[in-house]
């Protein structure tokens, strides 16, 4: 039997060429209809790929999000565009996809800032690592390794040809109900043998047409190739290996404003003669975060009440750090300066022990916000819960809403942090905000004391 499908004129076509001898009638074995169990609760599917291949991918990524108060509506958005190559092992468990590109945004100090990064997944150990075009590297959990297939309950919505008549593609529309509902859009060339498909074009949708609000993805897919894979794409950088994993991080560079509520109460529960004293500092602050050059930026402005104090007392303060040289400057607002020791600058992360305590929404349905509670490790443990919106492309989190306790509910005594973070843009940072003044420079440094204060004052407001 011989069966072809193509054209001889144009030299491209499908040809199955089958001999067959042996032809027993009437005498079949049964148990070869046996259906294995592994099989039994399998998900049906129309169609999946390949085990194994790699892909050239032009991407388009776009955000963005509407505010449509009546009175002063704004809109916020970020563009991605640019190449990925993928390398899919399903076989054992792993990803690899190399991503270049530019991103444009309103945010943004510049037309456009280069999109680099190189994305690992080894879905056997539940790692993500993410290394930036300067090596550095980023390790992140991740979740079990998902075969790529069309769903039986996608929908069909039309068949057509791409470059020839007898290369048939078609189109299938179908929604993910995972943690996050996507909208999918699909397009697939389908394989006969083996049975299989390749995708061809995808669009993801997470949003809402009515608020105008959403994020989509848009991949050209091409160049893919069945089982020819490159294994040293997915060898690990030795810097990558002794990371801490960590949920997610912050972005390196980055500016914010914040709302402060800073409040330190101590009781002395003697039995004759109990004291109580406290603190309470309430302000804002201006931060700018820079991790390649590992140094912070703090403007504090507010207000400290005490029962220590007569009346209500101005809290203006400017804190730089200087992680490198081992220093921070504290410069007030008559001009006077403190100098200080500080420790080794720490990058702003949720570290992968926290636990997950609740999921939601912030302003927009699809803008998911999570909520996670940890204690930190360092020589004050402090008991922190953290809200964060969490971003997939690039894979960082931001900060919305802080809380830190050290102490003890029981007496009664403790410090408590706690912080709303808005406005936060990265990569956009003022290097002048780093500028010592000259009457720092020549002062002695103290050491710092690491209290709760002095953590704040150094910027770390996740660990």
């Amino acid at each position: 039997m011989v069966y072809f499908v193509g054209s001889v004129e144009s030299g491209s076509g499908t040809l199955i060429n089958l001999d067959v001898m042996n032809v027993v009638p009437y005498s079949i074995d049964p148990s070869v209809f046996n259906v294995p169990p592994q099989c039994k609760n399998a998900t049906a599917m129309k169609c999946c790929t390949v085990d194994e291949w790699t892909a050239d991918m032009f991407l388009d990524y776009g955000l963005v999000a509407i505010d449509s108060n009546q009175g002063s509506p704004k809109t916020a958005y970020s563009y991605i565009n640019g190449t990925v190559k993928a390398t899919y092992d399903y076989t054992n468990r792993r990803s690899y996809l190399k991503l270049q590109g530019a991103e444009v945004s309103p945010l943004l100090p510049v037309p456009s800032m280069p999109f680099d990064t190189t994305i690992i997944n080894d879905y056997k150990k539940g790692i993500q690592y993410n290394i930036g075009p300067d090596g550095s590297c980023m390790k992140s959990t991740n979740n079990n390794m998902t075969k790529q297939c069309i769903p039986d309950n996608a929908e069909l919505t039309s068949e057509g040809s791409l470059v020839m008549d007898w290369n048939i593609v078609k189109n299938f529309r179908y929604t993910i109900t995972d943690d996050i509902t996507t909208n999918v859009d699909a397009t697939i060339s389908q394989i006969t043998s083996p049975p299989s498909c390749n995708p061809v074009h995808m669009v993801y949708f997470v949003g809402s047409m009515e608020s105008g609000s959403g994020s989509l993805i848009n991949l050209d897919v091409m160049n893919v190739v069945p089982y020819s894979i490159d294994p040293s794409v997915f060898n690990v950088p030795p810097q990558c290996k002794n990371a801490t994993t960590m949920k997610c991080c912050t972005a390196d560079e980055w500016t914010a404003d914040m709302f402060l509520d800073y409040g330190l109460v101590f009781s002395d529960n003697k039995k004759e003669a109990t004291k109580s004293a406290y603190s309470y500092i309430n302000g804002t602050v201006k931060v700018t975060y820079d991790y390649p050059n590992r140094r912070t930026y703090l403007k504090i402005h507010g207000a400290q009440v005490s029962h220590l104090l007569p009346d209500p007392m101005p809290f203006d303060t400017t804190i730089i750090n200087d992680y490198k040289k081992g220093i921070q400057y504290n410069i007030w607002s008559d001009g006077s300066c403190m100098k200080s020791t500080i420790k080794n600058m720490t990058k702003q992360c949720i570290p992968d022990d926290a636990e997950l305590v609740n999921t939601g929404s912030l302003v927009t349905e699809w803008n998911t916000v999570e909520n996670y509670r940890y204690t930190t490790t360092d020589d004050i443990p402090a008991h922190v819960d953290a809200t964060i919106f969490q971003f997939t492309s690039p894979a960082s989190c931001n900060p919305v809403h802080m809380v830190y306790f050290v102490g003890s509910v029981k007496s009664g005594s403790g410090t408590l942090i706690n912080l709303d973070v808005m406005n936060v843009v990265p990569y956009s940072i003022d290097p002048s905000v780093f500028n010592v003044p000259p009457q720092c420079k020549d002062i002695t440094a103290l050491v710092n004391r690491n209290t709760m204060l002095e953590r704040l004052l150094e910027l770390n407001i996740f660990i």
